[in-house]
């Protein structure tokens, strides 16, 4: 037995690479008897400097890994493969024949995702392995296709060049409004997401919309009003994107009932929701969409406020909206001044404007 042997996968299925560590040839020859191709490629090391070479050389689904090894041990190998951003998602499967709990402990501690006990039914290992390289790569399935919808929402964007960098904007003025009104970091993280993925419901329809000029007809209206459902049903299936759903779908109701899609009032529509939509607004207003003009930040402020008093807006998100704008108004102006621009240096009366 070489020191380090790979068994050929069926390239066109796929088959799961799972990188074994084990000091014992027998132990290997087992393992690699289990798990066959197609299903599985497999790669043997007999020693942790040997497998620490292999890792670095390509991507792997699964580490089935003995716990006692010599020189670097199981435990240590594990705590390095966590402290690699490049290999902390990868499904550490730990072989131990310890039966202390203080033992198992120490392990899980350096990383180790799974177990399974010396003398083990081969079915054992193969469904282990087999779960967690199957959840690996989903995983990555799952990521892949958030990076292509964050992808498309930039291409919606890009549709309308006369809002620029409408998704920058929104991500951080909404992360300084959840942090103004004491938000947790859990919160601002799918502030930040739904910023970003809010209108990637309207890559679904026709181009034209976004360079009409003038006001649309009845029939132009209603599709429009169609995108964040579109938008939502786009994450319904991408667990790592569930927060941002309300975002999407939310973020055109009103106050009062009167949004859409679902007519929501009040506190039922969702708290970031109610957030998003009136820094949505302000951006909307100062880097309005071709052929609307574009408002100076004081004004727009303006209009943000006399919406809440129609009872348009959460009196409260807008209370604290303002309130920013006076404690922070060099981002504002910042924002506001290449779109609209009032002559001169910002308009100071920007930096008094949630005073009065």
């Amino acid at each position: 037995m070489t020191l380090a042997h790979r068994r050929p996968g069926l390239v066109a299925e796929r088959p799961f690479r799972v990188l074994a560590v084990d000091d014992d040839a027998l132990q290997r020859l087992l393992i690699d008897d289990i798990l066959q191709a197609p299903a599985f490629e497999v790669t043997l090391a007999e020693d942790g400097g040997q497998a620490l070479a292999l890792l670095r050389e390509r991507a792997w689904d699964v580490l089935v890994l003995d716990r006692t090894l010599p020189g670097i041990g199981g435990d240590e190998l594990c705590s390095w493969v966590r402290a690699d951003p490049l290999l902390a998602a990868l499904p550490v499967v730990m072989v131990t024949g310890a039966a202390d709990a203080a033992e198992l402990l120490r392990s899980a501690r350096a990383g180790a995702t799974d177990f399974v006990r010396k003398p083990y039914h081969p079915l054992e290992l193969l469904a282990r392995v087999r779960g967690w390289a199957h959840h690996k790569r989903m995983a990555e399935e799952l990521h892949q296709a958030e990076s292509v919808l964050f992808a498309l929402a930039h291409m919606v964007e890009s549709r309308d060049p006369g809002v620029g960098d409408h998704c920058a904007r929104l991500v951080q003025n909404a992360v300084l409004l959840g942090q103004e009104l004491s938000l947790a970091e859990a919160q601002l993280e799918v502030l930040r997401a739904g910023a970003v993925l809010h209108d990637i419901g309207k890559i679904a329809l026709p181009p034209q919309l976004f360079t009409r000029r003038g006001p649309l007809s009845r029939d132009e209206a209603a599709l429009l009003q169609q995108h964040p459902v579109v938008g939502a049903q786009m994450l319904a299936g991408l667990r790592g994107l569930q927060p941002a759903l309300t975002i999407v779908r939310h973020h055109h109701e009103r106050w009062d009932g009167g949004g859409y899609p679902d007519g929501l009032d009040g506190r039922r529509i969702p708290l970031l929701a109610r957030v998003f939509q009136v820094v949505d607004l302000f951006d909307e207003l100062v880097f309005p969409p071709a052929g609307r003009p574009a408002l100076t930040p004081v004004d727009a402020l303006q209009v943000v406020q006399e919406e809440a008093a129609r009872g348009w807006r959460d009196p409260e998100v807008v209370q604290a909206f303002v309130a920013l704008a006076s404690k922070a108004p060099q981002v504002l102006v910042a924002t506001g001044a290449r779109a609209a621009p009032m002559g001169g240096p910002p308009d100071e009366r920007f930096v008094d404007a949630g005073r009065h």
